[in-house]
Order: C-alpha cells, then structure tokens, then sequence
C-alpha cells in the first residue's frame, strides 16, 4: 500500500480495499495452533477470522479508510462459533446451495457432506451458515451463482426463484453482490438483466419482476418474442 501511495495512489479512489481471503485448493494449515483454534470454533473459517481481524488491526492504524475484504467458501462457509468479524470488515458469502428452490422455501433436501463436513447443496443448511456469519459481520456480500453448476444443460433452471433470492437477501441486508454464471447459452443473459435490476430496485413487485423479464424478451427478439 505505501508503494502504491508513493506511485500516485489515492487512498478512496483507486485504493478502497484490500482482500484477504484463502486460496480456494482447500489446503489449511495443520500446525497445533491452527487445530486448537479449529477445535474451538468448531469450523475453519475460526482461523481465518482471527487472522483477517489481525490484518484489519494492522491496517487501521496507517490506513483507516480501507476496507479489508475475505470471503466464506466451501469448508468456510460454516461460521465459527466464538470470534466474530471486525465491524469495518466486508465478508463475501459464497452461496453453495441449491438453484431449484427459493432459498427461504424449505424445501431443499438434506444436501452432500464434502470432507470438512461442510454440507454442499442444501439452501435449508446454506441459510443456516449464512444466519450464523450474520450474527457475527455487519457487512455481508453474497457471492451468487445463478447458474445452474451441477446441471449445465439444464434450461433456465432458476428464472422464478431470483425475484425470492434477491428479495430474502434485502431482507437480510446485504449490502453487495458478485455474480457468477451470467453468460453463455440457456437464457442466462436474461438472467443478468433480471439479476441487475433486482439489484437496483429489491423492492419491486412480481408483477414488475415479469414485466422486465417480458421487456428484455421483447427488445431482444423483437415481435418473435410472444
């Protein structure tokens, strides 16, 4: 950071953030250290935790006005049960859970348990995690794939239950969005332009929602689109 402030940077401008987040080869450190803490969080993500809040400690004193950003992913996604995140700190929850139901629906099954037992695939545990990290961040992103991951051929999967995702998420106050699996075949153009004004306007009806989604069938195929 200093060398970038000495190059012309400006702390605001083209300098905000910093990430601080782990490489995603789920490799985690096994020293006796690392272990003691997993075994008092009771997840990974304990350990990352402490580390970023020491990263953010360090930044505050030097520079106060950049955010320090980490993610939640896979093994992480699970919430530590004792150390909270710093206030100034922005975490980006990476969503692994279903794309066929509404993620407030209960209707999930029970998912599939990887290796660090952390369940994949379940919006009923994936809202369970995410409740967990909002007891313990006040700045929450949501790392969202509207794709469907696991089906690629499958068309359009997910079209009805963007307006409820995104609408759930306001309500929880998430205050961000990073969106992967825009583009390609199957609609999911359509997708990012629905995705973009929910965004913009969480408060729009369902009737609005259509609407949109109507208005960019009808601009991109012309009279064909009925």
């Amino acid at each position: 950071i200093d060398d970038r402030v000495a190059a012309g940077g400006v702390i605001g401008n083209d300098i905000t953030q910093i990430s601080c987040s782990y490489a995603a080869d789920e490799s985690y450190c096994s020293c006796r250290y690392c272990y003691k803490v997993y075994n008092e969080e009771k997840s990974y993500a304990g350990i990352l935790v402490r580390f970023v809040n020491k990263i953010d400690d360090a930044l505050r004193k030097d520079y106060p006005d950049i955010t320090v950003v980490t993610n939640a992913y896979s093994k992480v996604r699970k919430p530590p049960e004792v150390t909270s995140l710093n206030d100034g700190i922005v975490l980006l929850y990476c969503w692994n859970g279903c794309t066929n139901h509404n993620i407030d629906s209960g209707e999930c099954g029970s998912g599939r348990v990887n290796d660090g037992g952390v369940i994949m695939g379940s919006n009923k545990t994936e809202k369970e995690y995410f409740l967990g990290w909002a007891s313990k961040c006040k700045n929450i992103y949501i790392w969202y794939y509207p794709t469907n991951i696991y089906y690629l051929l499958c068309p359009q999967p997910n079209f009805f239950k963007l307006y409820d995702d995104f609408r759930w998420f306001k309500e929880q106050g998430v205050k961000g969005f990073y969106v992967v699996g825009t583009s390609g075949s199957s609609f999911e153009d359509l997708d990012a332009y629905l995705i973009s004004e929910m965004m913009w306007n969480a408060d729009m009806t369902r009737e609005e929602y259509e609407l949109k989604a109507k208005e960019y069938l009808k601009y991109c195929y012309g009279y064909g689109w009925i």
